[in-house]
C-alpha cells in the first residue's frame, strides 16, 4: 500500500519530500495528521479523479490547529505510523 501512496505522489506535483496540505485532526499529543488531495483526470475518459492520503506527521510544540495549510517533510520512523513531521505552519485557519 505505502508503494501506491509513493507512486500516487511521484505522479503528481507534489514531491514526495515534502507537501503542502490540511490538517484534518489534531487531537493527539503532539501528533497531527494531515490529509493531502489528489485531483487528476482519467488519460482515457478525462474524468477528474479525486483521490485523498491521510499522514501522520510529529508535531513537537502542538502549534498546528484543525484547518491550517501545513508543510510536513519526511522524516525517519518516528512510530508505528508516523513517517512525517512539521515543517511550518504555511496558512492558519480562519
Amino acid at each position: 500500500m505505502r508503494n501506491r501512496i509513493s507512486a500516487l505522489l511521484l505522479g503528481t506535483a507534489l514531491a514526495f519530500a515534502a507537501a503542502n496540505a490540511a490538517l484534518a485532526q489534531d487531537k493527539m499529543d503532539k501528533t497531527i495528521v494531515v490529509k493531502v488531495d489528489l485531483i487528476s483526470s482519467h488519460q482515457r475518459y478525462k474524468k477528474v479523479i479525486r483521490r485523498s492520503v491521510k499522514f501522520h506527521a510529529h508535531d513537537e510544540q502542538n502549534t498546528a490547529n484543525v484547518g491550517d495549510v501545513v508543510r510536513i517533510v519526511e522524516t525517519r520512523p518516528l512510530s508505528a505510523t508516523k513517517r512525517w513531521r512539521l515543517a511550518e505552519v504555511v496558512e492558519a485557519a480562519k
